[in-house]
């Protein structure tokens, strides 16, 4: 199956938490990984993985393009598992959130996630809860969460780290949070403004394509009446008469590109073709 879903282009969540995948079946995993592009969610959680297991993973991740939450809860990595997925955060930038409560990271496997977030600005969420860490992890996830300001949630319950430490921690997410929430509040308002400006030009050019379209029905009236009265003078003066004959010619050529321009007009500024003007000749009935 696994196999399979590296080369799989429809599949985008895959739940596969509380089954064994401690033996081979992890390397395959880590495989399907480095090849596949649509699958954005994957649990692992509780399938007794180990350090070696969470290495593949890592490595695995380096190579992602797609994955953007990873889930492995309750399964057995310890600090160099941990140092695999965090340093995986310095060529990854596309995971958003990652799952690694309950396991067994300590201080040192804490590194690679410090190395990861000082680069990383694509992070959103990162749950370390009900590990090994102690106030040196804490300070150095401190330091690093100083740093980067897109990651808004850092999870560090039941660990033995400094109350101080987490609620510095705490303080920087809260910022990152309302800075983000600023910068997206001016981007919406960024946005709207550049609506209107649209908009109005929108209603600058549907007020001049009803002007233009007034003033071409008005033309053609008047073209109607010049024909009116060169017909009503050709049959008074007879067939005879070139230069009547001529007109009228130019004129119904002239009435047939108004009628054409009239109806393509659908709420466009349409440049009347050919912009011929008929002359008029005042013929008396």
């Amino acid at each position: 199956m696994f196999r399979a879903l590296g080369a799989d282009k429809v599949v985008k969540r895959l739940n596969m938490g509380l089954n064994d995948l401690s033996g081979p079946a992890v390397v395959e995993v880590g495989e399907a990984l480095k090849t596949n592009k649509t699958l954005e969610y994957l649990n692992l959680g509780e399938c007794k993985l180990s350090d070696e297991s969470a290495g593949f993973i890592g490595v695995s991740l380096n190579e992602n393009k797609a994955l953007k939450t990873l889930i492995l809860n309750d399964n057995m990595i310890e600090d160099r598992g941990g140092l695999a997925i965090g340093q995986a955060l310095l060529k990854n930038d596309t995971l958003r959130e990652i799952d690694l409560s309950d396991n067994q990271i300590g201080d040192r496997g804490c590194d690679g996630f410090v190395d990861g977030l000082l680069k990383n600005e694509m992070m959103e969420g990162l749950n370390l809860s009900n590990n090994k860490l102690g106030d040196m992890g804490g300070q150095k996830l401190l330091h690093s969460v100083t740093q980067n300001r897109r990651i808004k949630r850092l999870k560090l319950a039941m660990n033995t780290i400094n109350t101080k430490y987490v609620s510095e921690i705490e303080a920087c997410l809260k910022k990152n949070i309302i800075r983000m929430e600023n910068e997206r509040r001016a981007g919406v308002v960024t946005q709207l403004a550049s609506l209107k400006q649209e908009v109005a030009k929108t209603d600058v050019v549907k007020k001049e394509s009803e002007t233009l379209l007034s003033q071409k029905k008005k033309l053609k009236r008047e073209v109607f009446e010049d024909l009116k009265v060169l017909n009503d003078a050709q049959q008074n003066t007879g067939k005879g008469d070139d230069d009547l004959r001529q007109q009228l010619e130019e004129l119904r050529s002239y009435e047939t590109r108004l009628d054409q321009d009239l109806v393509s007009m659908d709420g466009e500024i349409i440049v009347s073709a050919q912009g011929f003007t008929p002359h008029r000749r005042r013929t008396s009935r």
